[in-house]
């Protein structure tokens, strides 16, 4: 398993849903046991959603998804471009864009690099704060 799965602790989730993953994750990804990639989820409730996020619009579109599809104790990670990145450009940062899932009750919990473009937060919704 690659490090990325080890820095995102999802080894023991079953089911899994990641969308918008970049053309240069798809390798990595195929190590993961994800049920479906950038379609419609069909399962009542996913134990890891993984968003890969450019733009607010797709943060939002993240939250709602989670909102409806993460199950209990789940793990929901939504990546996104460093503004140091070559490759992706965005207006979010790990402090701007985030306020549609302050309005779904999502609570930061942990903040990880994943690679020289990519960085991560890790989201936890308002029934599992602690």
């Amino acid at each position: 398993m690659s490090d990325v799965w080890k820095k995102l602790q999802v080894k023991e989730r079953k089911s899994w849903f990641i969308i918008n993953a970049p053309e240069a994750f798809r390798d990595v990804l195929q190590e993961a046991p994800a049920d479906t990639l950038d379609e419609m989820p069909e399962k009542q409730a996913y134990e890891v959603i993984l968003s890969f996020v450019k733009t607010e619009e797709e943060i939002e579109e993240a939250a709602v998804l989670a909102e409806e599809k993460l199950a209990e104790d789940g793990i929901f990670w939504v990546m996104y471009p460093k503004k140091s990145s070559k490759t992706y450009k965005t207006d979010i940062s790990r402090d701007q864009g985030w306020s549609s899932m302050e309005e779904k009750e999502f609570k930061v919990v942990r903040q990880i690099a994943i690679d020289e473009d990519w960085s991560a937060l890790r989201f936890r919704p308002a029934r599992e704060w602690k």
